[in-house]
């Protein structure tokens, strides 16, 4: 599998005649394979990536647009192709988690791996040997394998992975096992660094110029990876999928074709990118498919090629098989991100998006795509508008559902309780949801604080009956609010958009803001500063009802615990949750 980053379906002769590009060896697996003209990703490429991975829609992992990572209950491709006899190997880009041994390949089912966590690591940690986000760099890269060992290597950073590459197709060429190869490269994505063989004098090279001969020599990488599958005798028996994470920069002129905007827009041109798939005993040679492929097909279809379909529930869909046309035909496709969302409808033939700063709208958003051509339609807006409120209200019922933080949860007694699983989601780390419903009788509203929820050494919720305070601590900050409990249910709900230092290139650390609501209304805010959130235990357990120690205990009623992994600021349209709702549902649960 071979993955590009930030190429345009207009880089390439093979879906676009009149791209100013040299690539003859992805034209030539153009024409052995099949190319896929509606092939949609995530807008960038941690999202994509997630997505690839796992046949989720990323929103579901909680990459809107990046994430901690992937949780150890997700199973990744790797992990599958692992379980069926397939040795696993990671060469190249990550970039879905990168602090947490948990996140990385070795604990997503690579046997090996070599390469960098995130372009934003490529200059080396800092003097103290923790990563450090630093802007990207090609040359004399620092690249970490899967038992830790982090070190500067010498040369251009595409070439160093492919020699890496070709190295262990050649090692793979003599074991008996079948085997899965992900080659990810940065090339084209910036910063633009001329390639070694580069023609003419680079000093004089304009931004144009450069971004052609990386992605001419992105195409010689591929050429040296497929002639050493020849040279080995394994060309014949490798299926091999090429595509990007998604389309290129809007400011690369020609890149994304005839299609409008760039990457990181939920524009056509943002989320279509080139794929090419190349299976000697399964595609007809110079083949084309016309239907709206999404990058989450892409794990259940190999899966089902190898003769091993899931056995669980994806976003995606095995796109070979006749029992799921229908579905693909008519099925709707989302895409979420901080800022805004899309929705691509049914037929395929109209892309609402929406975006908002600070709770107010600043775009709406309705194309109309037909055979290749896209309109706006958004000055027409009343003439669609009950098309644009059926789709809105899509996306709500979409983001209910992949949104809910699918945990595992063990009740104990009726006041105690056991939370495992989703630890990326489950732990307060970026956007997080908490809800829970409580009642406390009248008999039990003095003596010492009790504790409602407690993940050990992360968070934890405490009552101060004395003082009439609830008490929430989480990452090394305390907040104290007024509250009042009585023995009538009560819904309490903490949200958090969480930022440390690893969140952005920012000089300063953009504050952690946390929302406190009590039945549905907002009860107080407060805003918190963490540096680092590098050595959080996501896996420990979180306690409902008595402490990690035991020591403290809740001596109502609790209901089961309700997380949430939503994106944008806390308490943002359309991401606040419906508490009426969960009101109604988690005081359900308590015997009355």
């Amino acid at each position: 599998m071979i993955v590009a980053d930030d190429i345009g379906m207009g880089d390439l002769h093979s879906f676009y005649p009149s791209a100013t590009t040299s690539t003859p060896n992805l034209d030539q697996l153009a024409a052995q394979g099949m190319r896929f003209s509606r092939f949609y990703t995530d807008s960038t490429c941690s999202a994509s990536r997630a997505a690839l991975l796992t046949g989720q829609n990323p929103a579901r992992l909680g990459f809107h647009v990046v994430a901690r990572g992937i949780s150890s209950d997700t199973v990744t491709l790797a992990e599958w192709l692992h379980r069926q006899g397939y040795s696993t190997h990671h060469i190249g880009k990550w970039h879905v988690g990168e602090l947490y041994a948990a996140a990385k390949p070795a604990a997503q089912g690579f046997d090996t791996s070599f390469g960098f966590m995130n372009q934003w690591f490529l200059q080396g940690p800092d003097e103290n040997g923790e990563p450090i986000l630093r802007h990207p760099v090609y040359e004399n890269p620092w690249l970490e394998s899967e038992t830790g060992d982090w070190r500067q290597y010498t040369g251009y950073l595409p070439d160093v992975l492919t020699e890496n590459a070709i190295n262990k197709i050649e090692k793979l060429a003599t074991q008996k096992k079948p085997w899965f190869l992900y080659y990810a490269t940065l090339l084209p994505h910036g910063p633009l660094h001329a390639p070694p063989n580069m023609q003419g004098d680079v000093s004089v090279a304009t931004d144009d110029q450069k971004y052609r001969a990386m992605v001419n020599h992105l195409d010689s990488n591929i050429g040296t990876l497929l002639s050493a599958l020849e040279k080995t005798g394994q060309r014949e028996n490798t299926i091999i999928v090429f595509l990007s994470d998604n389309g290129a920069p809007e400011k690369r002129e020609g890149s994304n074709a005839d299609l409008g905007g760039g990457k990181a827009s939920y524009s056509e041109g943002g989320v279509r990118a080139p794929m090419l798939w190349v299976d000697n005993q399964k595609t007809l040679p110079g083949s084309l498919d016309e239907r709206a492929i999404y990058i989450a097909d892409i794990f259940p279809t190999l899966a089902a090629r190898i003769g091993a379909p899931l056995t669980f529930t994806t976003d995606g869909l095995d796109f070979n098989n006749l029992a799921t046309f229908i579905r693909i035909k008519t099925r709707q496709l989302f895409w979420l991100s901080r800022e805004n969302y899309s929705v691509l409808a049914s037929d395929k033939s109209w892309r609402l998006t929406q975006g908002w700063t600070f709770r107010e709208l600043n775009m709406l958003q309705l194309l109309e795509i037909n055979a290749g051509e896209v309109a706006d339609k958004s000055g027409w807006l009343w003439l669609y508008w009950t098309k644009v409120s059926n789709l809105k209200q899509n996306v709500r019922d979409w983001l209910e559902s992949v949104s809910r933080t699918a945990i595992r949860f063990e009740r104990i007694t009726d006041t105690v309780g056991k939370v495992t699983g989703a630890d990326f989601l489950r732990t307060p780390l970026k956007e997080w949801d908490f809800y829970v419903a409580v009642s406390l009788p009248e008999n039990a509203r003095d003596g010492q604080e009790q504790l409602i929820a407690e993940q050990s050494g992360v968070w934890s919720m405490r009552y101060l009956p004395e003082a009439r305070q609830l008490l929430v601590q989480m990452h090394g900050n305390e907040w104290r609010v007024p509250f009042d409990l009585s023995a009538q249910c009560t819904l309490i709900g903490l949200n958090a958009d969480i930022y440390d230092k690893y969140t952005n290139l920012a000089p300063t650390i953009r504050p952690t803001q946390i929302r406190l609501s009590v039945n549905g209304k907002e009860s107080a805010r407060t805003a918190w500063q963490i540096e680092s959130l590098l050595h959080v235990d996501i896996a420990a357990p979180t306690w409902m009802g008595i402490s990690a120690k035991g020591d403290q205990n809740w001596r109502g009623l609790l209901s089961r615990p309700l997380f949430y992994h939503r994106a944008s600021f806390v308490g943002e349209w359309p991401y606040l949750v419906d508490e009426s709702a969960l009101q109604r549902e988690l005081c359900g649960q308590l015997p009355r």
